[in-house]
């Protein structure tokens, strides 16, 4: 059975061009899919961290104004891992991706990517929608953060633009100055980058 299999209708319904308001606010403030059954609650969990981790990333690899192929790869390989490899939380969700799943996350890519470049979606909303679904998750922010290091330094350089996106993201999840600095470091180091 697919990871998201309770969540498929919905996910399709509103990845779709001329769906009205962006995905993150149908989804999760206007309740496009309300989970019932604790399976259902795992799989909005699951795609709760990978919808709203793929808007942040979505909008770090904008920030100097294009997409490359690259940033798109590194965006869909961290979250590929993430959803095989360190599911601490849901173990039940912790399997391979299979062509389904890698389908939605094309589509939430290309949402996503419509709706940034488009002015439809803007940092202060995937900020605001974050907060309501993590709140004082201090693990999941500064997870997120990491990931947008990642992004960041895709092509072994962090533009200007870049670093200032991701400076704004990190403040507007209130992760202190220490935490930013520290985990930027981490990252280099885990990318052998000077």
């Amino acid at each position: 059975m697919a990871r998201w299999s309770t969540l498929e209708g919905s996910i399709y319904k509103f990845t779709q061009p001329e769906t009205e308001e962006h995905f993150l606010k149908n989804f999760f403030e206007n309740r496009a899919f309300i989970p019932k059954t604790d399976k259902e609650k795992e799989e909005y969990r699951d795609f709760s961290f990978v919808s709203s981790t793929m808007a942040l990333l979505v909008y770090i690899s904008d920030a100097d104004g294009t997409i490359s192929s690259k940033e798109k790869k590194i965006i869909m390989d961290e979250l590929k891992f993430q959803l095989e490899h360190r599911h601490f939380e849901y173990e039940i969700l912790q399997k391979q991706i299979d062509p389904k799943e890698m389908e939605i996350l094309n589509s939430l890519f290309s949402k996503f990517k419509m709706e940034i470049e488009g002015g439809i979606c803007d940092l202060e909303e995937i900020i605001r929608i974050i907060n309501m679904i993590y709140q004082k998750n201090p693990f999941k922010r500064n997870f997120i953060l990491r990931l947008c290091y990642y992004v960041g330094y895709a092509d072994e350089n962090l533009l200007f633009s870049e670093q200032n996106a991701i400076k704004d993201v990190a403040d507007k999840l209130m992760i202190s100055a220490e935490d930013q600095q520290r985990i930027k470091t981490e990252v280099k180091n885990e990318l052998n980058l000077k």
